[in-house]
């Protein structure tokens, strides 16, 4: 994996710390593939949701949700039962799969932790504050938000990087990575 100008991308560094519990991941499969490869160790069970999650979640021994978005009632039955409680749940999600959010946030424990990330164009003109519903008062949310890095897009390595960073930096409301998108806060809601 390169970045722009042929240089080594860098790969997302190892977690450290307690685990991190029953972990479910919806958009995992694709940028932040090297993510969920660092995650996988750190927990107890990971259940990866994508329309075909079944080679990497073997590959890192995750459990494979098979889940299309665009197909609201296979969706619904598709997700674990309600009383299967997860302590984080990570998302990234089109416009068109937001409905998914709050089926997926009723499923953490009360004090669980969901971790939204959002790409670039979901920020132009606070679209933002529309496109998430809220959180349910007993989940702590954060959101990773991409931008670019000067003018090329982000890598791959570089988006499971910030997911990362979001994971062992609990206290953090927001993460950006690369530049913050024009008209974007350095901390955005701060």
């Amino acid at each position: 994996m390169t970045e722009a100008g042929g240089r080594p991308a860098k790969r997302p560094g190892a977690l450290s710390g307690p685990s991190l519990g029953r972990v479910f991941v919806i958009g995992g499969t694709g940028m932040l593939r090297d993510a969920c490869g660092a995650i996988a160790p750190r927990c107890e069970s990971l259940v990866m949701a994508a329309r075909r999650p079944q080679v990497l979640a073997e590959k890192i021994g995750a459990t494979a949700l098979v889940l299309d978005w665009s197909d609201r009632p296979a969706a619904a039955d598709a997700l674990p039962p309600m009383e299967s409680r997860f302590d984080l749940a990570i998302s990234w999600l089109h416009r068109d799969g937001l409905w998914l959010v709050p089926h997926l946030e009723a499923r953490l424990r009360p004090g669980g932790r969901s971790i939204r990330i959002h790409s670039s164009a979901a920020l132009a003109d606070g679209a933002l504050a529309r496109i998430d519903p809220p959180a349910p008062p007993q989940v702590r949310r954060q959101r990773v938000l991409l931008g670019r890095r000067g003018t090329r897009w982000l890598t791959d390595a570089e988006i499971s990087a910030g997911l990362l960073e979001a994971i062992a930096t609990p206290e953090r409301d927001v993460l950006i990575v690369g530049d913050a998108p024009r008209g974007v806060p350095e901390e955005p809601g701060r």
